[in-house]
């Protein structure tokens, strides 16, 4: 199970537990359990809820919410104040941990004045203004992925011409600089790349995703080596794309961006052109999302508006992760390098499958 304290070596029964894996406005389905099998129910829960194990862990196979996989999860029954019913362990902790992005949370961030009395936002506000901007699906019909695409990198050919439409808000930087339209299509293109890389994993605690953005950043900020982070033998006609912009949609590098994977077309590269931007409407799975499946999207949002708009921020979640150039998943072993366990906050990045970082031999 849980490799360190936030989470569990073992569960217990009669143990208060929480929903810290939540942001404050996700929701956590209960789930039923019956002969190996465990299926989300309509009961919602959010983070503020109380809960109380009740019963031994078990192993049952379930169907992944993002991509509808089947996959193998420990369960643990459960009470709460309105049921009872059954909850991935993954979701619970043993302390009340504060979420990534609240109100409350970036207040503690005074808040910069500027020239005309502007103030510097928090991530979430700054989210917000942003969101209805970016993650547009170029696709005439986002459940379906063409079967012929450009030659060109496929952001420079779908994407980009949209983003350089868009009028942008009039937000500060942590700098107290306006934003830029450049800075829209860093945003875009980080919430894309972390969407696609890490879609299945941002309900094990948006640590996982936020440790994918960071190393993007790692490499934007290392600019002896950004020829090295963006090589590709895709042509790139756009020769004024940002250079955090071109370093995450560099397929060779992400491969979310790539437009082909073992002979057919890429699956996540689906998924980080239509992305689940609204309730009920079409995205790359279904014509009617799902509110979890919009929440992915909006989180992914913030992540990017966070990491460009307030960098300094957004490295402090996690100093551990300076010069950590590399993530898989679930690979065990990369190349030569050493693998590290890096924080994100207070939260460990313990499920392997999700992310395993890297540190590239003789580097500190």
């Amino acid at each position: 199970m849980g490799l360190l304290f936030t989470f569990f070596s073992r569960a217990q029964a009669d143990k208060t537990v929480y929903l810290s894996t939540l942001e404050g406005d996700d929701k956590a389905s209960v789930y039923w359990c019956k002969n190996g099998q465990c299926g989300e129910g309509h009961l919602k829960l959010d983070r503020s809820t109380e809960i109380t194990i009740t019963g031994k862990e078990f192993q049952a196979q379930t169907t992944d919410p993002f991509d509808d996989s089947k996959t193998n999860e420990v369960f643990v029954p459960v009470k709460f104040k309105d049921g009872e019913g059954y909850l991935p362990l993954y979701l619970l902790t043993e302390k009340r941990l504060e979420a990534f992005y609240s109100d409350e949370g970036n207040s503690r961030m005074p808040a910069a004045v500027g020239k005309g009395g502007k103030k510097s936002p928090n991530t979430l506000k700054a989210a917000t203004q942003i969101y209805d901007l970016v993650g547009e699906c170029p696709l005439k019909d986002p459940t379906v992925m063409p079967t012929k695409l450009p030659s060109d990198n496929v952001f420079d050919a779908y994407v980009l011409g949209r983003l350089k439409k868009q009028k942008i808000p009039l937000l500060v930087n942590e700098q107290m600089k306006p934003m830029t339209s450049e800075d829209l299509v860093n945003i875009d293109s980080l919430a894309r790349t972390i969407y696609g890389e890490m879609g299945k994993c941002f309900r094990k605690g948006l640590q996982y995703p936020i440790a994918a953005a960071l190393v993007a950043v790692n490499r934007f900020d290392n600019k002896s080596r950004f020829k090295e982070w963006t090589k590709s033998q895709v042509k790139r006609k756009v020769a004024s794309l940002p250079p955090l912009a071109r370093i995450v949609t560099t397929p060779e590098k992400f491969n979310v961006w790539k437009v082909y994977a073992s002979g057919k077309v890429n699956g996540p590269l689906h998924h980080s052109l239509c992305p689940a931007r609204a309730v009920n409407k079409p995205f790359w799975k279904t014509k009617r999302a799902s509110q979890a499946e919009v929440d992915i999207w909006k989180n992914a949002v913030r992540i990017a508006t966070e990491a460009v708009m307030f960098p300094s921020r957004f490295k402090a979640r996690s100093p551990a992760m300076k010069n950590i150039n590399f993530y898989t998943s679930g690979m065990g072993q990369y190349q030569d390098y050493m693998q590290v366990f890096p924080f994100v906050n207070d939260r460990p990045l313990e499920h392997f499958e999700c992310i395993e970082m890297w540190k590239e031999p003789g580097r500190r």
